[in-house]
């Protein structure tokens, strides 16, 4: 499969942008005022990639989710992601709740918060979504995601070009009547129009139609193309950040721009593409799914021994260091370990 390393780039500025607002870095929040765009360019693009991957292959023979490849896929993120939940034991209330013997808030915290975190079913329970590490809700959200993609990809490839295209100009319809749904209900916009994984699975679809619709286009016009969608884009995070219109910073927004984004950027015919293919952006995007499961942990440490601290550069450029670092070192860790599984079964030790 090709490798798209102008999209890898764009993962990189994706989780910086998301990293920069989540530590409220000096000047930052002044322009912008969240990263949602990120968020869901990132479930898009994971969608684009898997329908070009599979937009070549036989036809799916059965619509039933595939648990073998699920689990294959995230188990990646995994073991990364509970090193980041027992990272937090520390500071998360567990052991001064033993020391004081208070056996109501142990239980609130290790069947409340850590069964749920551990069984990745938080993104379905709209309370407590974000209550150990925040970001964990996107592997919760993943893992759906990956099991309708059988059923997904079976529905596509029994139809033709014209329900690929449906699907992508439907996309933003359906979202935009999900959320108006919502804000008129009065339900809580945050999770039933931002985390809930149905919600998610309209973007999903949207890329996975897109990736298999996708063709290698030759463009004189590439630089123009991607200045103006960076431009719409940086334009729009300024509006919202103006008007704090709450309805407006969700998919209903963004859905649209990052098909574009996407779309013209796989093409990589402009110079901020080849900007973008460089080592710095190609490192970082190469880890962005594992820095986005794991650096809010790292900030709540920072924000729990050096409270205040959050909005200094330099402090920031640590943190995003100690959250490279980590993700190398427990990466490494998690791999030798599944190597060694590998080798025992092989030799029939387990």
């Amino acid at each position: 499969m090709r490798k798209f390393k102008s999209l890898q780039g764009l993962r990189a500025v994706a989780f910086i942008n998301i990293f920069l607002l989540h530590m409220s870095t000096w000047g930052v929040k002044y322009i912008i005022s969240s990263a949602t765009w990120a968020v869901s360019f990132f479930f898009i693009l994971s969608g684009f990639l898997y329908g070009c991957r599979e937009k070549n292959e036989p036809k799916i023979v059965s619509w039933k989710p595939d648990l073998k490849k699920t689990f294959h896929r995230t188990n990646k993120l995994y073991p990364l992601y509970i090193a980041s939940l027992l990272m937090l034991i520390p500071i998360s209330g567990l052991v001064q709740s033993a020391i004081s013997q208070d056996w109501n808030q142990i239980k609130y915290i290790l069947l409340g918060w850590y069964l749920k975190d551990i069984l990745l079913i938080q993104s379905w329970i709209p309370v407590d979504y974000y209550c150990l590490n925040g970001a964990s809700w996107y592997l919760s959200t993943l893992v759906f995601l990956l099991l309708c993609l059988n059923p997904i990809l079976y529905f596509y490839k029994r139809g033709g070009v014209k329900r690929l295209k449906f699907s992508v100009y439907a996309a933003p319809v359906v979202t935009l009547l999900w959320t108006l749904t919502c804000a008129l209900a009065g339900r809580n916009l945050q999770f039933w129009a931002y985390i809930f994984p149905p919600f998610r699975l309209i973007e999903f679809m949207a890329g996975i139609a897109l990736g298999m619709l996708h063709q290698n286009k030759r463009s004189d016009s590439g630089t123009l193309r991607e200045v103006i969608i960076c431009g719409i884009i940086f334009g729009c995070m300024v509006f919202i950040r103006l008007t704090h219109i709450e309805v407006l910073d969700r998919d209903v927004l963004w859905i649209l721009p990052n098909i574009a984004l996407i779309e013209i950027f796989s093409q990589e015919n402009g110079k901020i593409s080849k900007l973008l293919q460089s080592r710095f952006f190609q490192f970082v995007g190469a880890i962005s799914g594992e820095c986005f499961i794991i650096h809010q942990s790292i900030i709540r440490y920072m924000d729990y021994y050096f409270s205040g601290m959050s909005g200094s550069i330099l402090v920031n450029l640590c943190v995003l260091a100690v959250t490279f670092w980590c993700v190398i070192v427990i990466s490494y860790f998690s791999k030798k370990v599944n190597e060694l599984v590998i080798r025992s079964k092989q030799r029939g030790w387990i």
